[in-house]
């Protein structure tokens, strides 16, 4: 088994560069929201796996916008990218809205968390949407 050799901590974000060489290195990628104590045992870990043009539209849909601040309280999502052997990285994905790759400290805010939310909600995937969702809060028309 494979693992990913330990690195640094870093103090600047990712950027597109670096995702780019990520996912061309990548032939697949699995989606899971991270887990917490208060979680429901029977509904912790649900696994959603990407491949081919689906990997490709997945980092389309992770473009940045700039480094940013994420909120402390809101649900993590990980995005783990394989390639035939063993991982390439791993991204958090935090509110839809912020990423950032394990072995870096800052997080980088998304352009479109929106898009990425439906879209991840149209594969089977709703926590992200369900959060921003909640995060956008509803605004009711006047009748």
């Amino acid at each position: 088994m494979t693992t990913e050799p330990p690195s640094p901590a870093r103090a600047a974000p990712i950027d597109d560069a670096w995702l780019d060489a990520a996912f061309a290195a990548a032939r697949e990628a699995r989606v899971r929201r991270v887990a917490t104590a208060a979680d429901d045992p029977h509904n912790r870990a649900r696994l959603l796996v990407f491949s081919g043009p689906d990997v490709a539209q997945l980092r389309w849909m992770l473009r940045l916008r700039r480094p940013a601040e994420a909120c402390d309280d809101a649900a993590e999502w990980v995005i783990e990218l394989r390639n035939t052997r063993a991982r390439v990285a791993t991204l958090r994905l935090r509110a839809s809205r912020f990423v950032r790759a394990d072995g870096v400290d800052a997080w980088a805010e998304l352009k479109d968390g929106e898009t990425l939310a439906r879209w991840l909600s149209c594969r089977g995937f709703r926590p992200p949407f369900d959060a921003w969702r909640t995060d956008r809060g509803s605004v009711l028309s006047p009748r």
